[in-house]
């Protein structure tokens, strides 16, 4: 069963769209990527993801793009898709258009921004819960 994805492409400077077969599951998203670890950038206002290279930020001759609404680039191919209320991949909220409207592609010689991570929280009794769990 496929699924319609957008893959994102800094080395080729391209948004194009292309299938995901959710049989294979994470080996299909692996071999689109060409990479081996896999992580989700959310957005707060829709239930699309882009799934990147966890490990993007520390390969050799890597590129680079910026989304809009998020605050760093992001590293090597990427996946625009779509999940469900049950986190299962399905075809994005957005057209290919728009999602070509919000990607910026980094100049070749852009440096590896420093690795860093962002936590949101959206009431103080989930601030509570979570500093609870760190400091267990």
């Amino acid at each position: 069963m496929a699924t319609q994805v957008y893959l994102i492409d800094p080395f080729a400077k391209t948004v194009t769209e292309t299938s995901l077969d959710r049989r294979l599951g994470l080996k299909d998203i692996y071999r689109l990527m060409e990479c081996s670890t896999i992580d989700a950038v959310r957005f707060r206002d829709r239930s699309d993801v882009i799934y990147v290279d966890d490990n993007g930020l520390y390969a050799d001759d890597q590129r680079f793009f910026k989304v809009e609404g998020y605050p760093q680039p992001l590293a090597g191919k990427a996946l625009y898709v779509g999940t469900t209320e049950e986190g299962e991949d399905c075809a994005p909220t957005l057209t290919l258009e728009q999602v070509q409207y919000m990607i910026e592609f980094m100049p070749d010689s852009t440096e590896a921004p420093e690795p860093s991570f962002e936590i949101h929280v959206n009431s103080i009794k989930e601030l509570k819960e979570l500093m609870e769990e760190l400091m267990s």
